[in-house]
């Protein structure tokens, strides 16, 4: 291999490597965040116990049938939300910050209760449907 081509690739590769690198990062999960995997029960719904929060305000739930994660939020008033974090624009799935939810792949934010902050999403997140028994949170699934 003459250097001409040596260097080609080997700069082609560089910049392969860094763009797939970028592409893992939207991804993660800051790992200050705990995520919690859940089985699916026969009726299509998790069933997170209340433990799940550990003194935080949501928590990031993942059903063994459903691809993108879940989103439990404890409101203010102390009622809960569960949302799909499936972005509504083109489903990618969206990071939660202290603040807001974000879809890394074109910047479409969410508040904490799925609506619509900044687009290009113009329908908010898919909010499951839930209710509570005891210290049991039963999510149903799409």
């Amino acid at each position: 291999m003459d250097r001409r081509s040596f260097i080609k690739k080997s700069s082609s590769f560089a910049l392969a490597s860094s763009c797939g690198a970028s592409l893992l990062v939207g991804c993660q999960t800051s790992p200050n965040i705990k995520t919690t995997l859940l089985k699916t029960q026969q009726n299509n719904k998790i069933i997170a116990h209340r433990t799940v929060l550990e003194n935080d305000d949501f928590a990031i739930l993942h059903a063994t049938t459903v691809k993108a994660p879940i989103f439990l939020h404890q409101q203010k008033n102390g009622k809960y939300v569960a949302l799909l974090l499936s972005c509504t624009h083109q489903k990618c799935t969206v990071s939660v910050t202290p603040d807001k939810l974000v879809c890394p792949c074109h910047g479409a934010k969410f508040d904490k209760q799925g609506t619509v902050l900044q687009g290009p999403a113009d329908k908010n997140l898919l909010a499951l449907e839930l209710s509570e028994q005891g210290n049991e949170i039963i999510i149903s699934l799409p």
